[in-house]
């Protein structure tokens, strides 16, 4: 018996491995010996593009007026991809319950989709204290 495979994929011995996304074509054929040799026998599967596995833990707490930084904006997923975050690094959220989102468009566009996730995270209203310390009042010593 020997295999024939075309498209994203490849065969070695009765082993498939599947190598992207797209249409597959597996080809059977064995030859005769003292009977005429069978006909070849083909089947077609058709691979889907998977999606990427975004892991992004709650946004990190931080104090009203402070700009989002990549503590914030830590999202990974599990393959190379460029990430967009909205909203943007840098930015200065409102007070109040905000939406977080991050979607990653893989440079695989053949065999991976683009894949979004989204995070919550209130923001309370918190002082910062003066980066200088406690602010001094001085009085008038009475002289004698």
């Amino acid at each position: 018996m020997s295999y024939g495979v075309t498209g994203p994929a490849t065969v070695s011995g009765s082993i498939l491995t599947i190598t992207g996304a797209g249409q597959v074509t597996i080809t059977a054929s064995q030859a005769g010996a003292i009977y005429a040799a069978a006909s070849s026998v083909s089947q077609t599967i058709v691979i889907g593009q998977a999606t990427l596995i975004i892991t992004w833990s709650a946004p990190a707490v931080i104090t009203y007026g402070t700009p989002l930084t990549a503590t914030q904006l830590n999202a990974t997923a599990n393959v190379s991809a460029p990430s967009n975050y909205l909203p943007a690094l840098g930015a200065i959220i409102p007070v109040g319950l905000q939406a977080f989102s991050v979607t990653f468009k893989p440079t695989d566009t053949a065999d991976y989709k683009k894949a979004s996730r989204r995070r919550y995270r209130s923001l309370s209203l918190r002082a910062r204290l003066p980066s200088h310390g406690l602010l001094q009042r001085r009085y008038p010593t009475a002289s004698r």
